[in-house]
């Protein structure tokens, strides 16, 4: 009972080798827009700037759900052709995760806005976003910042681990970029926990597998950490 359609905003000619390349993985009907029509009526329309984004659309043609495929289109889905998607419940649970990322954005800002001007405060900032909602690209991205973008006098290289460390908690070791931090974190603390850091990295570069441009990079770092092993 479900319609799958892929849009692409390119010509036919660029994307049917695309599509046979992929196979069966891509085993739905795939559109050609160049004209940009359906972006118009979609994407502008609800102001998404960011691909892939998904539309579900309801047999009597109102949209009844928008958002990334790896935001609850599945569960969506499943509610849909079950006859049980609630559309006013849903968008109230909407508006109140869209308030609450808000706030939780406004932190992340305040954090990097006030560390290089008041530590204690920043100290505060940080440790409400770690004990906070568990969001674990929020998450990483504070540990990854404050590895490489605050000043060396100034990381707080403890609240970057308990980020990191709850980032992959919460992706359950699987993904590479989030140990790739943890494993940072681990390095920057000093030599004794840098065996530790070489493990984590080694799952980092294990599941990178299939991006060798991520493997590589990740590969890089696992090298300087192993040298720094056996210094």
């Amino acid at each position: 009972g479900v319609t799958i359609i892929g849009i692409s905003n390119e010509d036919a000619e660029r994307v049917k080798p695309f599509v046979a390349e992929k196979g069966e993985t891509m085993n739905y009907t795939v559109a050609v827009d160049p004209a940009r029509q359906v972006s118009k009526g979609y994407m502008q329309a609800f102001g998404v700037r960011g691909i892939p984004h998904a539309f579900v659309v309801g047999k009597d043609g109102n949209l009844l759900w928008h958002g990334h495929p790896m935001a609850g289109l599945d569960a969506v889905l499943e509610q849909v052709v079950a006859g049980q998607f609630d559309y006013v419940a849903y968008a109230k649970k909407q508006a109140a995760q869209e308030k609450e990322q808000a706030r939780v954005l406004k932190l992340f800002k305040a954090y990097f806005s006030t560390v290089g001007t008041d530590r204690d405060e920043a100290a505060r900032i940080g440790l409400q976003l770690v004990d906070g909602p568990d969001n674990s690209m929020m998450l990483n991205a504070l540990a990854w910042r404050i590895l490489t973008n605050v000043p060396q006098d100034r990381r707080d290289l403890g609240l970057a681990l308990r980020a990191a460390a709850k980032a992959v908690k919460l992706t359950e070791e699987k993904d590479p970029s989030v140990l790739d931090t943890h494993a940072r974190a681990l390095y920057e603390l000093g030599k004794q926990y840098v065996a530790e850091a070489v493990t984590q990295q080694k799952k980092a570069v294990a599941l990178a597998e299939d991006n060798d441009e991520m493997r590589q990079g990740l590969k890089k770092a696992l090298e300087r950490y192993e040298s720094a092993s056996v210094e």
